[in-house]
C-alpha cells in the first residue's frame, strides 16, 4: 500500500506546542463470512495484517462504511490483555513520557479501570471514573485558546463525550508547561483530564489509544467478555464473549489470494465494488493517500 509521508503539524498553545503525527489510515476489508473472534483473527493474519486496528474517529467512519446496512455487528482487533496501562484519551501514537502524580500516587498490580484527575495545585491523582467533576477539553482549531475548562460536573466518560462533541477531546498533558497552564485553569477545585487506564490492547500489537465504548461499557456481562465488535446501530463499541460469530474488519493489503472467497468483501477506497470473480484480482488495491 502506498504510504504518504509522515507529517508532523505544529500547533500554537498559548505558548505551548502540540505535536501531532499524520500517517495514511489504515486499508480496511471487510469480511462478511461468520466467525469468532479467533477464527476471524486467524482468517486476517493470514490474508491480510490482522483484525482492524482503529486510530481515530475518522478511521471508525471509515471502517463503518463499509458495513452493509442491516449488519448488527462486527469484530475489530481490540482484546483484553494482561496489563493495565495508561493512554490518554487524545489518540496519540506516541509513548506517554511525562506524568506529574502526587507522591505514591500510582498504584501497583492494578486489576481495575481508573482515570486519572489533577488537584488544585496541579498534581495527579487516580480515582474512580465514576465521580462526577469539572474538567479541560483540548480543542485543536483554536490555537488561541486551545484549553477549555468546563465548570459542569460530570463522570470522566460524560466529560469524554462532551469534549469529543463539542470540541476535540478531553485534554492531554506532555510538559510540566502544560501542566501549569491547565492548573491555572481549575478555579481551585479537582478537575478530570483526558488520562485513563485500561487493559484492552490491539491484536496487531499497535498502542491506539481511541476508545468508543457504549455506555456502561465494557462491563464483563457474566464473565469472559475479552473481545470487543462495533455495534452499528451508533458504531459504538461493546465487549463480547469471543465465541460469538460474526463478520469481521481486516487491516493491511492481501497478503495471498484465498481459496475460500468471502461472499462479500468491501476495500476501502473510491473504487466501485467488482463481481465476485475479480475481487481478489484487485484486493490490493491501495486506498487513497488522504492523511489522518
Amino acid at each position: 500500500m502506498m504510504r504518504s509521508t509522515a507529517l508532523f503539524r505544529l500547533l500554537s498553545v498559548s505558548g505551548l506546542c502540540y505535536l501531532t503525527l499524520s500517517i495514511s489510515p489504515p486499508q480496511y476489508h471487510y469480511i462478511s463470512l461468520q466467525m469468532n473472534y479467533s477464527q476471524a483473527q486467524t482468517y486476517c493474519r493470514d490474508i491480510y495484517t490482522d483484525l482492524a486496528t482503529i486510530y481515530n474517529s475518522g478511521d471508525l467512519d471509515r471502517l463503518v462504511q463499509l458495513v452493509p446496512n442491516g449488519t448488527a455487528s462486527v469484530w475489530i482487533g481490540l482484546e483484553f490483555g494482561d496489563e493495565f496501562e495508561w493512554h490518554w484519551s487524545l489518540p496519540d501514537q506516541r509513548k506517554i513520557e511525562f506524568f506529574n502524580w502526587r507522591a505514591a500516587e500510582l498504584k501497583q498490580n492494578n486489576t481495575q479501570d481508573s482515570c486519572a484527575a489533577m488537584d488544585p495545585n496541579g498534581q495527579w491523582f487516580e480515582d474512580n471514573c465514576q465521580i462526577k467533576r469539572g474538567f479541560v477539553c483540548f480543542d485543536w482549531k483554536n490555537a488561541s485558546n486551545s484549553h477549555i475548562f468546563i465548570d459542569d460536573s460530570k463522570t470522566w466518560r460524560e466529560a469524554q463525550d462532551h469534549c469529543r462533541g463539542t470540541y476535540t477531546d478531553l485534554a492531554s498533558i506532555r510538559s510540566r508547561e502544560e501542566n501549569h497552564h491547565v492548573q491555572n485553569m481549575s478555579l481551585s477545585q479537582s478537575m478530570w483530564i483526558g488520562l485513563f487506564k485500561d487493559p484492552w490492547k490491539w491484536s496487531d500489537g499497535s498502542n491506539s489509544s481511541y476508545r468508543f465504548w457504549k455506555t456502561n461499557q465494557p462491563d464483563n456481562f457474566r464473565g469472559d467478555q475479552n473481545c470487543t465488535s462495533v455495534i452499528l446501530n451508533d458504531n459504538k463499541w461493546n465487549d463480547q464473549w469471543c465465541n460469538i460469530s460474526w463478520g469481521f474488519v481486516c487491516h493491511g493489503e492481501m497478503k495471498r489470494p484465498t481459496t475460500q472467497m468471502p461472499p462479500t468483501t468491501t476495500h476501502t477506497g473510491p473504487q466501485t465494488t467488482p463481481p465476485a470473480a475479480t475481487v481478489l484480482a484487485t484486493a490490493e488495491q491501495s486506498t487513497t493517500d488522504e492523511t489522518t
